[in-house]
């Protein structure tokens, strides 16, 4: 059959074997956008926000619709384009896991220039466990690379930072550690943080001992 690969293979001591390699039935979609990303989290007892910026080149003159990625305990506040509010639609993501679609219509062609689509959400606080924040992701993107901006507020104490995707620059915090504010350059699109933060205590004496941060492997 056209396009279809066959392989026999006899590993020393071992039956032998077939491996059959068949191209995709489905197309693989072509990138719509050239994509550089910056996103803020905002960690606070109240929740956290997410403001999630993306300085979008487009592609394919043709394109009509945006679809994003966003994790599915994230609550959606608004979405800009040019800094005009758009109406957008959400599912579930056919995929199934922890995310939704998000699609929002063109109103008009987009300009051959860049341009920042904004999405701004809200995730719940959580106090008593540790705090997800996965990235919201642009569909069909090359994605050119991003950075990342965390911030805790006052009255809260980041207990341990668990990172997967991105490279700290040695800005890492020594932890516990109250109120941290850090930037991490991220390296894929799909980099995540994880923390547990609690509320700081009172100090009435020295420092405690501290922790140090770790890298998720």
């Amino acid at each position: 059959e056209s396009g279809a690969l066959e392989y026999h293979l006899a590993l020393r001591g071992g039956e032998p074997f077939q491996v059959r390699i068949e191209p995709s039935a489905e197309p693989v979609p072509s990138s719509a956008f050239a994509v550089r990303q910056s996103t803020s989290y905002s960690v606070a007892a109240s929740g956290t926000q997410v403001d999630a910026r993306f300085r979008i080149t487009p592609l394919d003159a043709s394109i009509q619709e945006v679809g994003l990625r966003c994790p599915s305990h994230y609550q959606l506040v608004d979405l800009t384009l040019g800094g005009q509010s758009l109406e957008f639609t959400e599912r579930a993501s056919p995929s199934g896991g922890d995310e939704r679609i998000v699609s929002v219509t063109l109103r008009q062609t987009l300009p051959a220039s860049e341009t920042e689509l904004r999405v701004r959400a809200i995730a719940a606080a959580n106090l008593d466990g540790m705090t997800a924040l996965p990235p919201i992701r642009l569909n069909r993107s090359a994605w050119l690379g991003g950075t990342v901006h965390l911030a805790v507020d006052d009255d809260l104490q980041l207990e341990e930072l668990i990172h997967e995707g991105f490279r700290t620059g040695g800005t890492e915090p020594t932890v516990p550690a109250a109120a941290p504010q850090l930037t991490f350059e991220q390296l894929v699109p799909q980099a995540s943080l994880r923390l547990p933060v609690a509320r700081a205590p009172k100090r009435l004496h020295g420092p405690s001992p501290l922790r140090r941060s770790r890298a998720a492997v």
